[in-house]
């Protein structure tokens, strides 16, 4: 086999295995490998070759299809992350407010004693008004002036509220005072009984003898507008306080 006609083969394969070879070309190279078994030999290699670049070049066409994937879906779950965090921060901030609004630290210095004591906390809803009417028995805060006190509701509009010998009646009825403390010895500078016209209240703070209350003309009777919350719970945690007197 001419030595020199291989080496014009040899060069010409990759070419060939590329179909960049003429017609005339062709006829020539595939005569020649009819022949040549190095030629054979060298074609199979090239031909090898190219698959495994189209191979590597697929797998690589796939690997950047993948990593395009993975940047998207980085992209999806980054973004809904900061939805997440925007949306909890956002949540937070409502309910902070809700509860600044709604709610209200006070600081208890006397009249309610042994119900709330002395010195302590208590969190009342500045809401729950909102939506019905004071009921008897409720611990509430209300105005008094410039103060805010904190009192037990005895009788609501259309009651008639009586107190006599220390003890209290609403509507001719003997009413539970297992909150109070001690006997009541001051029923106070009213004349009994008492009727409560339409948005009047009758409070009494618990400890009867360190309380000004509804029993005094000059507490007297409070009106619906005054009772802005409902007492909730004492509590040794505190946001805001606001003090709360004896109103005496």
């Amino acid at each position: 086999m001419d030595k020199q006609t291989c080496i014009l083969v040899k060069e010409l394969i990759p070419l060939y295995c590329d179909k960049a070879t003429s017609e005339q070309s062709n006829q020539i190279i595939e005569e020649h490998l009819k022949e040549c078994d190095s030629c054979k030999v060298f074609l199979d290699s090239i031909m090898a070759e190219n698959e495994f670049k189209k191979e590597m070049g697929q797998c690589s066409d796939e690997v950047k299809d993948d990593n395009e994937n993975y940047v998207k879906i980085a992209k999806r779950l980054k973004k809904r992350r900061r939805m997440i965090i925007t949306s909890t921060f956002a949540a937070v901030v409502f309910i902070f407010i809700c509860i600044t609004s709604w709610f209200q630290t006070f600081f208890n210095i006397g009249g309610m004693e042994p119900t709330y004591d002395f010195g302590a906390n208590f969190v009342a809803n500045k809401l729950i008004y909102s939506f019905r009417a004071p009921k008897q028995g409720e611990v509430v805060v209300l105005y008094y002036g410039d103060n805010v006190c904190m009192k037990r509701i005895i009788g609501i509009p259309g009651d008639t509220v009586d107190i006599n010998s220390g003890h209290i009646y609403v509507n001719n009825e003997l009413i539970d005072t297992e909150y109070t403390f001690g006997t009541m010895q001051w029923e106070g500078d009213v004349n009994y009984p008492i009727a409560l016209g339409e948005d009047e209240y009758f409070v009494l703070g618990d400890n009867y003898e360190n309380s000004l209350d509804s029993r005094y003309q000059s507490f007297g009777l409070v009106p619906r507008d005054n009772i802005f919350g409902k007492v909730m719970f004492q509590t040794n945690f505190s946001l805001t306080r606001t003090k709360v007197t004896t109103a005496r």
